[in-house]
């Protein structure tokens, strides 16, 4: 089996595995009401540990930060955005 073969496979287990987890966690009674934390953790798993079978701890620290940026980046947008939008509506008026 190449290297390219095996880390698609531990990609796989991983994810299958952790949306098996998560799956289990939310059904959960003591879950209710935090569905978003344990949907942030799941992210931030699924990202670290794709990065961690990719490129090891660097790859990891590389998807996990630049994942951040685009978000922060999305979200400054996405305000940029809705105050253009309320600005726009005000000039209607």
């Amino acid at each position: 089996m190449t290297k390219d073969a095996a880390q698609f496979l531990i990609f796989m287990a991983m994810l299958l595995g952790s949306a098996f987890i998560g799956g289990l966690a939310i059904d959960q009674r003591w879950a209710r009401g935090l569905e978003i934390p344990i949907g942030f953790g799941w992210v931030f798993l699924i990202l670290v540990s794709t990065g961690f079978i990719i490129g090891g701890k660097q790859g990891a620290k590389a998807l996990l930060s630049s994942t951040l940026l685009m978000w922060t980046l999305a979200a400054i947008g996405a305000l940029l955005i809705a105050w253009l939008a309320i600005a726009g509506a005000g000039h209607s008026l």
